[in-house]
C-alpha cells in the first residue's frame, strides 16, 4: 500500500479519485439514519453509513450518567477515521473493499468484502453493534429514481468520484469532524414527533432498562452529582469554547410534577408554567425566549398522540401473532399476548400506554431534547466555520442543506428531494468536493 502512495508521489500525479462526504444530523429520532442508508442506496456509496452512535464511551456515559453530553462520544476517533478513509481512497485505485480492508475500524462498515475475503475471516472491528448498520437494502431506490441515478452514475464513471455518508446527533460538534465533511444535511423536525417515534421504536441503548421512571430519577441524581465536577474537555473530543460556558445549564433541574408520577397531568395541564422556564442555550434570541420559553414543551396535539399509539399498538398485536414482540418492548409491556375482545380491558391498556408515554415524554425532553437544544447553537457555529475555512464564504454559498420533516410527509416527497440532492452533487463542480467549490445554501421542506 505505501508502496503504491510513493509510486504515485513519484510520478507527481494527484489524487486516484474525488472524495465527497456527506453528513447528516438531526435531533434524536429525526429521521437521519433513514436519509443516511437512503442517500448511500442514491449515490452507490461502497460504505454503509458511519453513525457517530459507533463511537461511545460507555465508561464515560457511566461516569456523567447520560449518553447525550459530547464528551460521551470519541469525536476525535471518528474524526481520525474519516480522514483515514478519505487518504485511503483518494490516494488508492482499487475498490474501496480493497483499498480499505486494513484501515483500522473500516472493514465492518464496507458494504461488501474484498474478493477472496469471506465474512468468517473478515477482520472484526469494535463497532459491530452498530446501530447505523441496518439493512441498507430496505431503502432502496424507487425502481423510476434509480434508473436516473443510474445514468449519472454511468456518466461519471471515468471520473471516480466516491461518496461518504456519515450521521449523527451531535455529529457536527466537533470542528474537527466538521473539516472532515463536505457538505451538512441538517434535519429540523417537530419535537413531539420525534418524542413519538423515539417511544415507539426498539431502543438503541440500555435496552434491558425500561423503566423510564429510573431514567428520570438517575437525570436527577446526575445533575445534582458530580456532572459540573468534570473537566469540560476530555481526550474524546476536541469541544467549543461555548461548553465550558453551557456548563452550568446542565445542572437544570425540571419542575416535578404536582402529583407524584403523573406525567400524563403534568404535561396536558402544563403544571411546568407554574415554575421558572429552563436557561436558554447559549446565543439564542433572548427577546424570543422571553416571548414564549416553554414553547417547545407544549402537547400541541393530544388528539394525535393517542391516535398514533393506538395504531402503533394494533401493529404490534400483529408483530405478536408472528412471533416478533421483541421488537415492540414498549407496547409489549401493556398489551396481553391474548386475543381479549373485551374493551374495557382495551381501554385499560391504552390508558396504561398512553400514561407510559408521558412519563417517556419528561424524560425525552428534559434529558434527550435539552442537550440537543442548549448544544444547538455550538453545532451551527462549528458548521458556520467549516463553511468559512472551505469557502470562504463566496458570494454567500455553504454547503448546508436544511431539511423539514415532519408528521404527514410522504417517503415520496423524500426521495424526490433527496434525488435532486444527489444528482447536483454528481455533477461537476461539486462532485470534486468544497474544496473546488460551493453549494448554494438552501432550505427545503420535505
Amino acid at each position: 500500500m505505501r508502496e503504491r502512495e510513493e509510486a504515485r508521489e513519484v510520478e507527481g500525479t494527484t489524487s486516484a479519485r474525488n472524495v465527497v462526504a456527506i453528513g447528516v444530523s438531526g435531533c434524536s429520532a429525526s429521521g437521519k439514519t433513514t436519509l443516511a442508508n437512503r442517500l448511500v442506496e442514491l449515490l452507490n456509496s461502497p460504505l454503509l453509513p458511519i453513525g457517530l452512535d459507533d463511537f461511545f464511551d460507555e465508561d464515560m456515559c457511566e461516569m456523567l450518567g447520560t449518553w447525550e453530553d459530547p464528551r460521551c462520544i470519541r469525536t476525535r476517533d471518528y474524526a481520525r477515521l474519516l480522514r483515514e478513509i478519505r487518504r485511503r481512497l483518494e490516494s488508492d485505485d482499487r475498490c474501496a473493499a480493497e483499498c480499505l480492508q486494513d484501515v483500522a475500524g473500516a472493514s465492518s462498515f464496507l458494504r461488501s468484502q474484498p474478493v477472496g475475503l469471506s465474512a468468517t475471516n473478515a477482520p472484526q472491528d469494535s463497532f459491530s453493534d452498530a446501530s447505523s448498520k441496518k439493512d441498507v437494502g430496505k431503502n432502496a431506490v424507487p425502481s423510476h429514481d434509480a434508473v436516473e441515478v443510474a445514468a449519472l452514475h454511468e456518466g461519471r464513471e471515468n471520473q471516480g468520484t466516491v461518496y461518504i455518508v456519515c450521521e449523527g446527533t451531535l455529529l457536527f460538534l466537533d470542528q474537527a469532524v466538521c473539516e472532515a465533511i463536505d457538505y451538512f444535511v441538517i434535519i429540523e423536525i417537530d419535537e413531539d414527533i420525534a418524542s413519538l417515534r423515539r417511544f415507539l421504536r426498539f431502543s438503541r441503548h440500555h435496552v434491558r432498562c425500561w423503566g423510564y421512571g429510573e431514567r428520570i430519577k438517575r437525570m436527577f441524581r446526575c445533575r445534582q452529582g458530580c456532572l459540573l465536577l468534570t473537566a469540560p474537555a476530555t481526550n474524546n473530543a476536541l469541544l467549543s469554547p461555548l461548553f465550558e460556558q453551557l456548563l452550568p445549564n446542565l445542572k437544570y433541574l425540571p419542575p416535578l410534577p404536582s402529583v407524584m408520577g403523573d406525567y400524563e397531568r403534568f404535561w396536558l395541564q402544563q403544571e411546568y408554567l407554574q415554575h421558572a422556564p429552563p436557561p436558554m442555550p447559549l446565543n439564542t434570541d433572548a427577546a424570543q425566549h422571553v416571548a414564549s420559553p416553554y414553547s417547545w414543551m407544549v402537547v400541541k396535539d393530544p388528539l394525535y398522540i393517542t391516535h398514533t399509539l393506538q395504531q402503533s399498538r394494533l401493529v404490534a398485536c400483529e408483530g405478536m401473532k408472528l412471533g416478533f414482540s421483541s421488537f415492540y418492548p414498549a407496547l409489549h409491556q401493556t398489551t396481553n399476548s391474548n386475543t381479549d375482545t373485551d374493551r374495557t380491558s382495551e381501554m385499560d391498556r391504552m390508558c396504561t400506554l398512553q400514561k407510559q408515554y408521558f412519563e417517556f415524554r419528561y424524560w425525552f425532553f428534559f434529558e434527550v431534547l435539552y442537550y440537543y437544544r442548549q448544544l444547538r447553537p455550538a453545532i451551527e457555529e462549528a458548521v458556520d466555520k467549516a463553511s468559512q475555512k472551505r469557502h470562504h464564504m463566496n458570494d454567500g454559498v455553504s454547503p448546508v442543506l436544511r431539511i423539514t420533516a415532519g408528521m404527514g410527509v410522504p417517503d415520496t416527497k423524500l426521495d424526490k428531494e433527496l434525488l435532486s440532492f444527489v444528482q447536483r452533487l454528481m455533477q461537476p463542480p461539486y462532485s470534486d468536493g468544497i474544496r473546488a467549490t460551493g453549494v448554494a445554501h438552501e432550505t427545503v421542506s420535505i
